[in-house]
């Protein structure tokens, strides 16, 4: 398993090949204002204008296309104009997203709980290794007794070979 400092450093590689933790920020804010979003949708819902302006939407599209013939040459301009503005809005709302989710993960890292987590997974690697380093030194105590024992049993097989060897001389006699 992965330590909190290899994991650590994946994503901090990660957030440098990404140029810096802009994007990781940004889909942090998209989040949030999801989360927002979302909570904000029961009262958007319930607006009785909602009903009123989705049923002048049909005229007002048959206007604008009436009108559209009009301003046919003047359209090259005007899209060149919106592009230009959508691209501008665009880079300042993933700042703004940046800077919300920047802001959100300083306040996840601030907060009690992910300290205690943090302290806790600490705690466990400790542990860990406590419980690594005594199964290794359990491990290497086992070896040098089944190691000792061998050799006891082997000088004990020597010796009980040669008193054989002893005796069977001297029941030859």
């Amino acid at each position: 398993m992965a330590s909190t400092a290899e994991i650590r450093k994946t994503y901090t590689d990660l957030a440098k090949t990404l140029t810096g933790p802009k994007p990781l920020y940004a889909f942090a804010g998209v989040g949030d204002l999801a989360v927002e979003k979302v909570k904000s949708l029961r009262p958007t819902a319930e607006d009785a204008g909602l009903r009123e302006r989705a049923t002048k939407l049909p005229k007002q599209f048959a206007e604008k296309l009436v009108d559209l013939p009009k301003e046919a040459r003047k359209i090259g301009d005007k899209l060149t104009d919106r592009v230009d503005t959508q691209v501008k809005a665009a880079d300042e709302r993933y700042e703004e997203l940046a800077k919300r989710g920047e802001d959100i993960l300083k306040r996840v890292r601030t907060q009690k709980s992910t300290k205690d987590l943090v302290e806790q997974a600490k705690t466990t690697i400790s542990k860990a290794r406590n419980v690594r380093g005594t199964a290794t030194e359990g491990a290497k105590k086992t070896a040098t007794a089944a190691k000792t024992t061998a050799t006891s049993a082997r000088k004990t097989a020597t010796k009980a070979r040669s008193a054989a060897n002893a005796a069977a001389d001297k029941a030859g006699e």
